[in-house]
């Protein structure tokens, strides 16, 4: 199996729209809606997707990384209580090891958002190819770390084996008038199909 940049935008776009359709809420992104995409997500473009090919040269999974900090930041306010101790030692490891300290109060947390991140039949193995790739391509542009949507007991889970995690907890409801025709379906779901960037 081999990373690399994605070239071709239709064998893109043909893997994406076949993913979607395991996905209740996924939508099928033909060339128009990427396009769009491309013209209105500030900074983000083709030349951001990384793609991973099996043996034949198939595509089996891709993810873009995107920088959202143009209409969406985090910042820090303050460290408190163990997260003071726990500053100073991750900073000394920066220091040491060459990666980005944490941020001083008041400045912002720089991290791209994991978008478009599909994986051909759940493959925990080509996910974590993707994301030595990623952290690799990201690692010299000064982020603290990088941000990924996955469902609680996603199968994709062991992917992250390796890199340090902190994880964000957060439930999705389903709301819908009580006469909707979706008002008995169990949409509960390890694939919801939606960029939490955007949420």
């Amino acid at each position: 199996r081999r990373v690399g940049p994605a070239t071709d935008v239709g064998e893109l776009l043909e893997f994406l729209a076949a993913r979607a359709c395991v996905r209740p809420l996924g939508e099928v992104l033909d060339a128009a809606r990427l396009d769009a995409r491309f013209a209105t997500w500030p900074g983000f473009s083709l030349a951001d997707f990384l793609v991973a090919r099996d043996a034949k040269g198939a595509i089996v999974g891709c993810l873009a990384p995107w920088d959202t900090s143009p209409f969406k930041r985090t910042r820090v306010l303050g460290y408190h209580g163990q997260m003071v101790w726990q500053k100073r030692l991750y900073n000394l490891a920066a220091h040491l090891r060459r990666f980005t300290p944490l941020p001083p109060p008041g400045d912002c947390f720089r991290f791209p958002f994991l978008t478009h991140l599909e994986v051909a039949d759940d493959d925990p193995a080509v996910l974590h190819d993707l994301l030595l790739a990623a952290y690799e391509r990201l690692r010299p542009r000064g982020y603290h770390f990088m941000s990924a949507f996955l469902a609680r007991g996603s199968p994709l889970a062991p992917a992250f084996k390796g890199f340090t995690q902190t994880r964000t907890a957060m439930t999705l409801y389903a709301v819908h008038p009580p006469d909707s025709p979706w008002a008995e379906v169990d949409v509960t779901t390890l694939r919801p199909g939606f960029e939490m960037a955007l949420s």
